[in-house]
């Protein structure tokens, strides 16, 4: 199995985030409207703040625990200062620090997009602040990419916050979230959640599998390799046709591996055949579904190939089977046996 990453679950935080998380699987976008305040800038150059003195500023700065970090899809995001403090955010981001009747958190970021071949396209306002059951949008933010982030780039970001006095360090979280993705949660002080994933599914299984590829009855030999469950699709050699490759709320991506042999047990044009997307199904409580990967080769004769195919896994599937082959002819049947481990930024109360 390919090395994958993840995020989300175990920190005594996430309990409290019940009621913001049936928001998110709403959609953020009807809380998150464009910040009145914002500055977008198109640079991904980093901002460099003095610390704010003036009086009457209540300054407040994060000295431990720093940095901190946690990952959504491909983005790595690393919270690198944190500062409480009663100032104008627009001249924070000046660098006037004019102190203000208004209490806001702003957090220095660095983002990288470890993606190999995807420009991370991400909302005009992904970031929001946990504070208890409230899920507060981002009010001004500084350098963001108008047009994503290319792959293997980063960019250093300025994120602000409005927050109720009294607030501290210890009561809020950054959030990272799509419009009914598992988001990501990195709350400022205590331990980072971590979460299972990937998860390694038994997978067992192999057989001939024929009535495969387009206008052939070629005979492949079919062995299941591994199986495993992720909450990311990841660098692939395969694109994919889910529109995004972070899991949706209950769902997670089930991903599996399998080697290939063309044995010839029919002959079709010069012993060639396709294998792909066309021949392989999830079948889940007795519905098929196509792969979210595409995948499509041609084997030649005696040619053996690995391939990978993910497709999405309702967490609450009762029966789970891997099909390849054509219902015309022989269907190689693979059945799924896995208890996805639950993710407590899923937990609705």
């Amino acid at each position: 199995m390919k090395e994958r990453r993840g995020e989300g679950s175990g920190n005594c935080f996430l309990p409290r985030l019940a009621a913001f998380l049936l928001f998110i699987a709403a959609g953020c976008a009807n809380a998150s409207p464009e910040p009145t305040q914002a500055t977008l800038a198109t640079t991904t150059t980093a901002t460099t703040l003095a610390a704010p003195t003036e009086v009457g500023s209540n300054l407040e700065e994060l000295e431990e625990g720093l940095p901190r970090s946690s990952s959504y899809s491909f983005l790595d995001v690393s919270l690198e200062r944190a500062t409480l403090a009663n100032i104008d955010p627009r001249s924070y981001l000046t660098g006037d620090h004019v102190a203000g009747a208004d209490r806001y958190l702003f957090l220095s970021l660095s983002v990288v997009n470890t993606s190999n071949t995807d420009t991370a396209n991400w909302p005009i306002n992904p970031f929001a602040l946990a504070i208890g059951t409230d899920l507060v949008p981002a009010d001004v933010l500084e350098g963001r990419p108008h047009i994503g982030l290319p792959p293997l780039q980063d960019t250093e970001m300025i994120v602000a916050f409005p927050v109720p006095a009294g607030v501290t360090f210890d009561d809020v979280a950054l959030v990272l979230a799509e419009e009914d993705r598992i988001p990501m949660l990195l709350p400022l002080t205590g331990e980072v959640p971590t979460d299972p994933y990937p998860y390694v599914v038994e997978l067992s299984g192999e057989g001939v599998a024929q009535g495969l590829g387009v206008g052939c009855r070629q005979s492949l030999y079919v062995t299941a390799l591994e199986g495993w469950l992720s909450i990311d699709l990841l660098d692939s050699d395969y694109p994919t046709s889910y529109g995004s490759r972070r899991a949706m709320i209950g769902d997670r991506f089930l991903t599996v591996s399998l080697h290939v042999l063309n044995n010839g047990g029919y002959r079709c044009g010069g012993g060639a055949s396709n294998f792909g997307n066309q021949d392989v199904r999830l079948v889940v409580d007795g519905s098929p579904s196509e792969p979210v990967t595409w995948v499509n080769a041609a084997l030649g004769l005696n040619a053996a190939e690995e391939f990978e195919f993910s497709f999405t896994y309702p967490v609450e599937a009762d029966s789970v089977t891997l099909t390849i082959g054509s219902e015309e002819a022989t269907l190689l049947a693979i059945p799924i046996v896995a208890s996805p481990p639950p993710l407590e930024v899923e937990t609705k109360g």
